[in-house]
């Protein structure tokens, strides 16, 4: 029987696999070096000269705080800046008079992508002893100024008494700090006939 199969030497013989073993090996790396610059896989994410996605306040600091007072059951309240990002909102920070241009500065653990700035802009807390409602009785924020380190933003906010929801200021902006300061707040009203009182606070800011 004649074998009409190609003669090769015998030194083509052996090479022939080790080279297709060494570009088995190339095309395998290849493919995780694309993977982890595409951020493909399941371990995909940020390559290491991107901001970290997360925005995360580290600490916070402020230009004012009013000193502790007393509801009326007793119970002792504190107004520093950490109040207003402890996800409670009945908590605040809080300063005396109107507040116009006091601040509130928020460190952010490493450089951050922030989209919006959110807060409260008043005393969001109803007196648990005899009801008196806290968010009508002091000042609320009606202009504020938003600063991080592209620049600032400034916006109007809604000061209706019954409404304590979050609001949002548009910011856009990747950044290490946001500062939030208080431009114009409108005055407070007589609540269960106690006199309204003459300060402004920011009940929570959320940062995303």
């Amino acid at each position: 029987m004649t074998d009409d199969r190609p003669h090769r030497p015998p030194l083509v013989r052996y090479l022939m696999p080790v080279a297709a073993g060494f570009l088995a090996t190339v095309a395998v790396a290849l493919l995780v070096v694309f993977g982890r610059s595409t951020g493909g896989g399941s371990g995909g994410g940020a390559t290491a000269d991107e901001p970290a996605a997360a925005p995360v306040v580290s600490a916070a600091s402020a230009s004012c705080a009013r000193g502790p007072s007393r509801d009326s059951r007793g119970t002792p309240t504190s107004y520093e800046p950490a109040h207003a990002v402890d996800g409670d909102p009945a908590t605040a920070w809080r300063c005396d008079g109107d507040g116009a241009g006091q601040h509130i500065t928020l460190e952010l653990a490493g450089p951050a992508r922030v989209t919006r700035i959110g807060l409260v802009p008043g005393l969001a807390k109803t007196d648990p002893g005899d009801g008196t409602d806290r968010y009508a009785q002091n000042r609320r924020i009606a202009q504020v100024r938003v600063s991080t380190d592209a620049g600032d933003v400034e916006a109007g906010l809604e000061t209706d008494a019954g409404d304590r929801v979050v609001q949002y200021v548009d910011v856009g902006a990747t950044t290490r700090s946001v500062t939030l300061t208080i431009l114009r707040s409108v005055p407070g009203s007589e609540q269960n006939g106690q006199a309204a009182i003459d300060s402004v606070a920011i009940s929570e800011i959320v940062v995303s």
